[in-house]
């Protein structure tokens, strides 16, 4: 099981409603990027549309073409992807993340089970209803979208799955910023586990407008930051340390003292 893992927050706004458009704004960050085979790439929430779902039938072919090339830039740099985009099935609509391997296979796919009502999300989106955590070469990684960060029921029943690191895609407010940096802490600590939140820049839409305030951060088992980004678009590139969460667990296993849960 590898240890060390090289990581690319890729911190960018989002054409509300136009993926194509999104996409080549993505495609632009990432030419500043040195991919390199076993490297993990993570987007922020519904990165291609936001949460505009006006002309389905051409949000669906432009979102199906963005996951179209993440397949091909994953195959292509032998790297895997993490991030969150609209799904579209059987009439209904979902907030997706997803983990796509080095061979553009889908890992992982899990439907947001919190639906952020207070920003109308659960009028237009169906919740999900499965945890879900997938194995890679690091362990076993976890999948949860922004406001499932408030609720640490999801990440503790990932801890008990044995996950040693919790990916986040979020479109979290700028006025609330301090509650995500928060949040992304308490659950590190908690579950004595790493958590990845990548958040958006920039305006954006729900029911109401939004400003998104970046800051998309790293938390290690000890709650400490490893990392943090600013306001604007850009990315950011750091290798992540697995192995501290197996020191950190058994110098202080304060999780074998868990009784309810």
């Amino acid at each position: 099981m590898k240890e060390k893992m090289r990581l690319h927050l890729v911190q960018c706004a989002t054409v509300a409603g136009r993926p194509l458009a999104t996409l080549a704004n993505l495609q632009a960050l990432l030419a500043g990027i040195r991919t390199r085979a076993g490297d993990v790439l993570i987007f922020p929430e519904m990165w291609p549309s936001g949460f505009s779902l006006a002309e389905r039938r051409r949000l669906a072919k432009e979102n199906a073409a963005c996951r179209e090339w993440l397949r091909d830039y994953a195959r292509r740099f032998r790297c895997t992807l993490v991030g969150s985009m609209l799904e579209l099935a059987r009439g209904r609509a979902y907030n997706q993340a997803y983990a796509i391997g080095p061979r553009g296979e889908t890992l992982a796919a899990y439907r947001k089970i919190h639906l952020f009502e207070f920003g109308g999300e659960h009028r237009h989106f169906s919740p999900g209803h499965r945890v879900v955590s997938f194995s890679g070469p690091w362990g076993r990684i976890g999948l949860a979208v922004c406001y499932d960060l408030r609720f640490p029921e999801l990440f503790r029943r990932l801890s008990k799955d044995g996950v040693r690191l919790v990916f986040v895609p979020s479109a979290w407010p700028r006025d609330r910023l301090d509650h995500f940096l928060a949040l992304l802490k308490a659950r590190a600590i908690e579950n004595q586990c790493l958590v990845v939140g990548l958040n958006k820049v920039g305006p954006g839409r729900h029911e109401k407008p939004v400003v998104y305030g970046g800051h998309s951060a790293v938390y290690g088992p000890w709650g400490e930051r490893l990392a943090e980004m600013g306001a604007r678009p850009g990315v950011l590139s750091l290798e992540l340390d697995l192995g501290a969460v197996e020191r950190v667990r058994r110098r202080y296993p304060f999780l074998k003292s868990r009784v309810l849960g």
